[in-house]
């Protein structure tokens, strides 16, 4: 018999053969729906699957739609100036300024989500000098969103009294403490939020920071936390 009469013969009975499914391959665990997912793909999965994510060690860049669990930190950031003290506040509470009206005791953080709250802390030193014959002297500190107080201190939050034997004070005197502010702003603005350290003074008192030198340096850590 000849070839071309072999296929003419299959052919014929070819209607007759069994249809093959994937469930008859008993070595393959993937189901047809399974399979089919991979339709369409021109090259291999794990290449492509790599070269997306940055390979084995990758660096993935969040989008700004991006959810947190609450409680958890989306970003931190800090701030350090030391490079001048600031003018001396005395009874009326505002922002501290250096020498050409600057806010440098500052910390700004950006992209903060609606809803979100912002963790802040502020440490420095402070001094407090007695500017006439009290024998008392006091100070406070606090915090400032923008231009509006979020913190606000008594002017005795530092409060000190000194007498001599004869029950009074003969010379002016200076005060240091350091100073660490930890507060919550459960209410910043969705963007960007400025926060400012501010003070006020006892009667006869006035206060400034301290930080013309990195070995008292004041520094603001703000962290974004998730609601």
């Amino acid at each position: 018999m000849s070839r071309s009469r072999d296929l003419a013969n299959l052919a014929n009975n070819a209607t007759g053969l069994e249809t093959l499914t994937v469930s008859d391959i008993t070595d393959l665990t993937a189901t047809a729906t399974e399979l089919n997912y991979s339709n369409g793909v021109g090259s291999a999965l794990q290449t492509q699957i790599d070269s997306k994510i940055g390979g084995s060690n990758p660096t993935i860049t969040l989008g700004s739609n991006a959810t947190f669990p609450a409680g958890h930190v989306i970003q931190t950031v800090q701030n350090t100036y030391n490079s001048s003290d600031s003018q001396g506040l005395a009874g009326t509470y505002t922002r501290f300024t250096i020498a050409d009206a600057s806010m440098p005791f500052t910390g700004q953080i950006t992209n903060v989500k609606a809803n979100s709250h912002v963790y802040i802390q502020m440490s420095y030193t402070t001094e407090t000098v007695n500017t006439s014959h009290r024998v008392d002297v006091g100070t406070g500190v606090g915090i400032f969103r923008e231009a509006t107080s979020i913190f606000t201190p008594r002017n005795y939050q530092n409060y000190m009294y000194m007498s001599n034997s004869s029950g009074g004070i003969s010379e002016s005197k200076q005060f240091y403490h350091h100073m660490n502010l930890v507060f919550i702003d459960e209410s910043p603005a969705t963007g960007t939020n400025n926060y400012f350290a501010g003070g006020v003074a006892y009667l006869n008192s006035s206060v400034r920071i301290m930080a013309s030198s990195p070995f008292y340096p004041f520094v603001c850590v703000l962290q974004e936390i998730a609601q």
